[in-house]
């Protein structure tokens, strides 16, 4: 038997494609793997190894996720042109990659120096790694910051935990782009989780996030008041989250509660 796990949906890919992890049985361990329908492949390097697949390119034709290596659980990217490989090291640790752009030419992730801190990186074959955001000053400060998106224009969405001085955290939506640095989309620090991010739109104009839906005109609002603005309607629903955004921002799902089942839902927007 084999499980599927999709944790991130994939929106509006041609042909229709799932990426996963495929667990095996009996300790086998688990593998890269895609999915469209009639086909399911497979991309890790072997039996009991360790496989995670993070986010896929548009095509379809790059796959972005974690492999665990001689060491130590390493970022890979999967392409039909070059295999399975691994992404080089970012200051002797191993990037963490959690999302690809829609072209395929850029992946963004993470890497732990500490428990306590965690460094957006942002990496491509022609430039290689790039620390997005260093913040890395000798305060003690807890900093964990956590791409979700790139856009095709390279700029990162994410979300940033900070440690506050009663050993809480707050977590603020942000947005780097090369030529502002971080840019924070929201106007205050928000309790843990509030702030998540979880995608954007080809451009960037559009983002995803646990407070709703953002753009530069209107900040956050959330998903009842866009979809009823666009004409549509979720009375009946107890909304969970809008999880993925299609390249022209105009297409959102996500998932929430009808009729006492958990089910996914579309909505086109105007």
């Amino acid at each position: 038997m084999v499980t599927f796990r999709m944790d991130k949906p994939a929106l509006l890919l041609a042909p229709l494609m799932v990426v996963a992890l495929l667990l095996g049985g009996c300790g086998l361990g688990s593998t890269l793997a895609r999915w469209t329908p009639g086909t399911l492949e497979r991309f890790g390097s072997g039996v009991g190894h360790v496989g995670v697949a993070t986010d896929v390119s548009d095509d379809g034709a790059v796959m972005v996720g974690f492999e665990d290596g001689f060491a130590d659980l390493g970022g890979v990217v999967w392409s039909g042109a070059c295999g399975l490989q691994f992404l080089p090291s970012v200051e002797r640790r191993p990037m963490h990659p959690t999302a690809i752009s829609r072209d395929g030419g850029t992946v963004v992730g993470y890497v732990d120096y500490d428990s306590d801190n965690r460094i957006a990186v942002r990496w491509r074959a022609d430039t290689g790694a790039e620390i997005l955001a260093p913040d890395i000053d000798g305060s003690e400060v807890a900093y964990l910051a956590t791409p979700a998106d790139v856009a095709s224009d390279g700029s990162v969405v994410g979300t940033v935990l900070r440690q506050t001085s009663d050993g809480g955290y707050t977590s603020r939506a942000v947005r780097w782009t090369p030529d502002h640095g971080v840019v924070h989309l929201d106007p205050a620090a928000s309790p843990t989780g509030v702030a998540a991010v979880f995608a954007a739109s080809a451009d960037g104009r559009i983002v995803l996030g646990a407070q709703g839906i953002w753009d530069e005109a209107h900040g956050w609002r959330d998903v009842a008041t866009v979809v009823a603005a666009a004409g549509g309607s979720f009375e009946g629903w107890r909304l969970g989250a809008a999880l993925a955004v299609s390249a022209d921002g105009k297409t959102i799902v996500g998932n929430g509660v009808c009729d006492g089942k958990t089910l996914a839902w579309l909505a086109r927007l105007k």
